[in-house]
């Protein structure tokens, strides 16, 4: 059970949630090295003259085996509904699941049954999303990903922009990724850097990311759209350039 020491705070969130502990978290730890996390954020339920919240229990799990770094993971929200200034923004139904090894392998499923927002008389909609993403790194530390996913009906303002069954396919492969010590130093590093460095510093690591190549294949893009049918395939590969004189960005 997590609660606010600050008592407006704790007089928001008991306005908000009803109670002045939203979140509950349960932990275990077994001999054998597995290490459990469940919690919950409870119902929202607030409304004034221009805001109103509205959203059912968030629930969350997680667990990993501290020796073989196996883990899995999941999330679940029925509704949310969000109200601020006329704009209106409801989710249902979503849900994600992860699991894999730390460094290794990973998988992730997430699914969506519907979003919409509403913008004066104009409305905007996501029905049935399905994402599916596989990772799996290489001893060198080299990404391949493989991403699928697909949306049954995806509307812009007006029902004559509307987009039925869309799927994209696609494999993102070789990519080279700092490790471990060098994100953390990275991070480390951004405390004493102003915004403008900051933003230096982002392009930089995304040169060097870039720099050792990588190889990115569409095998589906497809979708009904209101001028016809969409639908292709592609293929695009960056050598690997990391000898080149590159600015420093990691330590």
């Amino acid at each position: 059970m997590i609660h606010a020491v600050d008592p407006e705070l704790s007089k928001q969130l008991k306005q908000l949630f009803g109670t002045k502990t939203p979140v509950r978290i349960q932990e275990s730890l077994t001999a054998l090295g597995t290490y459990t996390n469940s919690w919950r954020l409870a119902p929202a339920n607030y409304q004034e003259k221009d805001l109103s919240i509205h959203s059912t229990p968030l629930d969350g799990h997680f667990s990993i085996n501290l020796r073989s770094k196996e883990f899995q993971s999941s999330a679940h929200l029925q509704e949310f509904d969000l109200r601020v200034n006329g704009v209106q923004q409801s989710l249902k139904g979503f849900a994600s699941k992860a699991s894999g090894i730390m460094e290794h392998s990973s998988k992730m499923r997430l699914t969506l049954e519907k979003w919409s927002a509403h913008v004066d008389k104009k409305q905007s909609k996501l029905e049935q999303l399905k994402v599916n993403l596989d990772n799996q790194w290489s001893d060198s530390q080299r990404l391949t990903s493989h991403l699928k996913l697909a949306v049954d009906k995806l509307q812009f303002n007006d029902p004559k922009h509307q987009f039925k069954d869309s799927k994209l396919n696609l494999t993102l492969a070789d990519l080279k990724l700092p490790s471990p010590e060098e994100l953390a130093a990275y991070q480390q590093s951004l405390a004493s850097l102003t915004p403008q460095q900051m933003q230096q510093q982002n392009m930089q690591v995304g040169m060097k990311v870039l720099s050792h190549g990588l190889n990115l294949t569409i095998h589906q893009l497809s979708s009904q759209s209101p001028w016809g049918a969409i639908s292709g395939k592609g293929e695009l590969k960056l050598r690997d350039d990391s000898q080149s004189q590159i600015p420093p960005c990691l330590p």
